[in-house]
């Protein structure tokens, strides 16, 4: 899932937070999402590719 989705999930559940699990069929929880760091991930990536484009990196 991408950003993207992963926010509107958020948003549709009304949580700050989702469980990661390792597959549909075992659903065993392996971590915690949070919307907090989807936010700020998605914010760094934002700011590496506008420094790519601009030349500093």
């Amino acid at each position: 899932m991408n950003a993207k989705e992963a926010m509107a999930v958020f948003e549709d559940a009304e949580v700050e937070a989702l469980a990661v699990i390792d597959g549909s069929e075992s659903r065993r929880v392996i971590g915690l999402l949070t919307a907090s760091h989807v936010l700020r991930r998605y914010g760094e990536e934002i700011e590496k590719r506008r420094q790519e484009e601009v030349g500093l990196v």
